[in-house]
């Protein structure tokens, strides 16, 4: 920031283009500028925090997904598999494996995973 006196004796500010003082950091990637303009420091955390436990949050949208398959039916059931289909991507299983999940249609051998993605975290 620079500040400058005018002949009065007033002080003043040297501010950049976009209202920013001039000694306020610039992001340095794309995104962090606009994670720096749009969020506080307490949401960019926030953001920060889901990204980095993004998988523990799938694994568990997974579980409780294999609880919904058991108790589903018809369409309802349809749709839990998809979401489960979703969240096995996410969680990086091979498309072979997901695909042979699918065509079983059996709870039983989702939760299997499920407990080998347990495993594997601990």
């Amino acid at each position: 920031m620079k500040v400058e006196s005018s002949p009065t004796g007033v002080k003043s500010v040297a501010w950049r283009a976009g209202g920013l003082p001039s000694n306020f950091p610039i992001p340095v990637t794309p995104k962090e500028r606009a994670m720096a303009k749009s969020y506080s420091k307490h949401q960019q955390k926030i953001i920060k925090n889901y990204y980095d436990n993004r998988g523990a949050i799938s694994l568990q949208r997974l579980s409780e997904l294999v609880t919904d398959l058991y108790l589903a039916e018809g369409k309802a059931r349809e749709s839990k598999w998809k979401q489960a289909v979703a969240a096995l991507e996410k969680l990086g299983l091979k498309p072979d494996r997901i695909k042979h999940l699918r065509e079983q249609d059996n709870p039983a051998m989702l939760a299997q995973v499920v407990e080998e993605f347990m495993a594997k975290e601990e």
